[in-house]
């Protein structure tokens, strides 16, 4: 008997919301033709021809009148022997006066904190005390769950059928505060009957908020009522914080959210509202991770990772769908599009880590795939924001198949080789935004180089750049290196920002094989000279190696700077020699024997002078020279 009691009183708000529909839909028709007329009215009477036709009007009756009495003066004056009266000056009727402005910014304020910011104050109080009275009349018996449940719906039928009184008047303001109030109760009504008592089975109560969501949706379009709608949305995410109980009830709580969020993607279907697509994504996974620290367990995964990938499933065909059917976007849809990427990522992430780290690559690339389908998809439409988030997205989830997938080694190489391939795309199709793309990766493949390939300890004794580290870093600056090669026979027509980022990879790419090689001679003499009794021998020569090594590849850059005719090479070159110097000088003339010093200072001071002597044949001071 309960049940059907239940399932009677749903039913009955759920006819009466489609019936006040129509009854809206009847009412509002008068109205608006009369809302048509003013407005025809207002606009006619503000144009100058209205305004001239109303003076015309008004003016000849005052004429008249004037004339009139200028005449009758002129006969007395006539009779009387007096000289006719001055003529009168003729009255000036304004064709249209406008109401007087308020008298301050004040007043106006005043008007906004009075007619609107206390109404939907009010409303967001009335919510939570509903809320809070509801948990704590059940908490005390004061009233069982079937009459919370009546009274929350009855209430909210109530504030509707208010508002829709209000909007029949022409009161936008006040009926967009009472509907979006008793939607809100509603929520919180169908929620408590399935998630927090248990009155009505999760498939029939998924039902009955499913509809509740449409007739929302419904309302908010037909009184054209964005602000409603975005008091809906956020009403139905406070519910289950309201309604929140000891038991987990995660199943009851994913059905609603998703329902929730599928009203919510088909509403911006038919109207782009703002805000309100934002405030449902964050909302839900706010609530997602709040349930998450909580509740989580692995028997709860497949529906954890099922009502995730229903979320994503949903933005992503409304963001796709955006970029296909109005051909623009604007910034909350392209942060909407990479939050839903990041959201659905970080999920999935924290969900397969323990049982499927496997196939975390796998999935990344798949994700990478669909981004890249949409992106085929937008080509052709002109959508170009929307086009280069999807395509960005998809050279993402690649960079992260690497390291989620690969050995560490081959993470630094293969973010280089993507940097490289998106650069030398961007180059051919002459697309800007896939050479900005190559420079995240060209930046995270040296930074993963520098910062965590690069060894600490040297213990194992290893061969001299035929070791992981040294391969691996010289692959990676090899990718680097070569779409700055070939980007040289398009110099001409690169724009400056593309120069200025040749010019910085070209640097970094010299500074790197400099870098590596030196630090794999450190550590290989660092190591023999452990495995030895000479051990302070095996260090003096480490240095002069160094020292050498230095010294040679600054003369090799140098020369390499005169062939290609590129300024910034000799630049770097000079700069390379400046630290050999420095540490001949400095560290090695005091930590070496004299032998070794005798070598050190000789090897410089020849590739020095044929350094000089290069620059005496090149006479590069008097030719103007490309970088």
């Amino acid at each position: 008997m309960l049940y059907v009691l239940i399932l009677v009183l749903l039913l009955a708000y759920f006819i009466a919301v489609p019936v006040l529909l129509i009854v809206l839909l009847v009412r509002t028709q008068r109205l608006k033709t009369v809302e048509q007329r003013l407005r025809q009215l207002e606009v006619f009477v503000r144009t100058p021809l209205g305004a001239g036709q109303i003076a015309a009007r008004v003016q000849p009756s005052a004429a008249a009148s004037d004339a009139g009495a200028q005449s009758a003066g002129e006969a007395r004056a006539a009779t009387a022997g007096m000289p006719p009266a001055m003529p009168a000056i003729p009255r000036v009727t304004p064709a249209f006066q406008r109401p007087a402005a308020p008298s301050g910014e004040l007043q106006g304020l005043e008007q906004f904190i009075g007619r609107k910011a206390l109404g939907w104050v009010a409303v967001i109080v009335l919510v939570f005390a509903t809320g809070f009275f509801l948990r704590y009349a059940f908490q005390n018996q004061w009233i069982g769950p079937i009459g919370q449940v009546t009274l929350g719906n009855l209430g909210g039928l109530a504030l509707v059928l208010a508002g829709a009184r209000y909007f029949v008047r022409g009161r936008r303001v006040f009926s967009q505060m009472f509907v979006a109030a008793g939607i809100v109760l509603m929520y919180l009504a169908t929620y408590s009957s399935f998630g927090f008592y248990h009155l009505v089975p999760q498939r029939v109560a998924g039902v009955f908020l499913f509809v509740l969501v449409i007739e929302s949706g419904l309302l908010a379009l037909r009184c054209n009522a964005p602000a409603t709608a975005l008091v809906a949305v956020l009403g139905g995410l406070l519910t289950p914080l309201l309604m929140h109980s000891d038991h987990d009830q995660y199943v009851s709580l994913f059905i609603y959210l998703g329902v929730l969020n599928a009203g919510v993607a088909a509403l911006l279907s038919i109207r782009s509202w703002p805000a309100i697509g934002t405030v449902a994504l964050v909302g839900t996974q706010g609530l997602f991770w709040f349930w998450y620290v909580e509740n989580y367990h692995p028997e709860k995964f497949a529906w954890a990772l099922g009502f995730q990938l229903v979320i994503f499933g949903l933005y992503f065909l409304r963001t796709l769908a955006i970029g296909i059917r109005d051909r623009r976007s604007g910034l909350e849809d392209l942060l909407g599009s990479l939050g839903n990427a990041v959201w659905w990522s970080a999920a999935a992430y924290v969900l397969l880590r323990p049982d499927y780290r496997p196939w975390l690559g796998t999935g990344a690339l798949a994700m990478a795939t669909i981004y890249a389908l949409s992106a085929r998809l937008l080509l052709g439409l002109g959508n170009g924001r929307l086009l280069f988030a999807s395509l960005a997205i998809a050279a993402s989830y690649i960079a992260l198949a690497l390291p989620l997938q690969a050995d560490a080694p081959w993470v630094a190489i293969g973010w280089a080789a993507e940097a490289a391939v998106l650069w030398w795309c961007g180059l051919r199709v002459r697309a800007t935004s896939l050479r900005a793309m190559a420079a995240p990766f060209a930046v995270a493949a040296v930074v993963r180089l520098l910062a965590q390939d690069e060894p600490i300890v040297f213990r194992d004794p290893f061969w001299p750049l035929l070791n992981e580290y040294a391969l691996t870093g010289l692959a990676t600056v090899a990718c680097l290196a070569a779409p700055i090669v070939l980007s040289r026979r398009w110099l001409p027509r690169l724009a400056t920002l593309d120069r200025v980022a040749l010019a910085i990879g070209t640097v970094t790419c010299t500074l790197l094989v400099w870098w590596i090689v030196s630090v794999d001679l450190f550590g290989y003499f660092l190591t023999e000279s452990s495995r030895h009794l000479d051990s302070q021998n095996w260090r003096r020569l480490g240095q002069l190696c160094i020292s050498a090594w230095w010294a040679i590849y600054a003369g090799a850059v140098l020369g390499l700077g005169f062939k290609v005719r590129a300024a910034l090479l000799r630049w770097t070159a000079l700069g390379l020699f400046a630290i050999t110097i420095s540490k001949v000088f400095f560290i090695d003339m005091a930590g070496l024997d004299q032998l070794y010093r005798i070598v050190a200072f000789f090897v410089l001071a020849v590739l020095l002078g044929i350094s000089a002597w290069a620059y005496q044949r090149s006479q590069v001071g008097r030719v103007a020279e490309a970088v």
